[in-house]
């Protein structure tokens, strides 16, 4: 049986292993829109090896009980792509302290972590690069994100020990052209 363990949200700033944090591990953020950032899980695998089909991850909104897909097309949450990354690279360990699976692929930039096998008693970190669709959110909305088994039908994974919490920042328009005007400028 699989379980999110934990995250970790991060800045879209570096590399895999460089990037920074924007908060300490399991600790929920606030999250300006139309913004690349990072989140990193912790998947730990506690029962016996499992074969997948791979992970998604999927967000629901202001506590909603509706799961819906994050893809490079979707509302409200979007994969987007990375200077810093490339999908499909392996992750290092970084917020889990137990034994480490290595060849994970578990960088995603399209919403698909490819990944087949955790072997049992193993962890693993996913880590995404998304944007919250301003077009779609209000301010002071909150996303909750969670990374489910890939198939058809999708599953939840056994459980689900700490699920990151985003309260969504969205400055007034005026606010927005202001800024924009401002890093146009020479």
């Amino acid at each position: 049986m699989l379980e999110q363990t934990s995250f970790r949200a991060r800045n879209d700033d570096g590399s895999e292993s460089a990037a920074t944090w924007k908060e300490a591990v399991d600790v929920d953020w606030t999250q300006l829109v139309d913004e690349n950032f990072r989140v990193r899980f912790l998947i730990t695998e506690i029962g016996l090896e499992e074969e997948t089909d791979g992970f998604w991850l999927f967000y629901s909104t202001d506590g909603g009980s509706s799961w819906n897909l994050v893809t490079t097309t979707s509302s409200v949450v979007r994969s987007v792509g990375s200077t810093h990354l490339t999908d499909g690279e392996h992750t290092t360990q970084q917020i889990g302290a137990g034994t480490f699976d290595a060849t994970n692929g578990g960088v995603d930039e399209n919403g698909l972590i490819s990944t087949g096998t955790i072997p049992s008693g193993n962890e693993v970190e996913f880590e995404f690069c998304l944007q919250l669709r301003g077009d779609d959110l209000t301010d002071l909305q909150t996303v909750e994100l969670r990374v489910k088994y890939a198939g058809s039908p999708v599953i939840d994974l056994g459980s689900y020990l700490s699920t990151p919490l985003i309260t969504v920042s969205k400055p007034p328009v005026d606010e927005l052209l202001d800024s924009r005007r401002m890093i146009s400028q020479p």
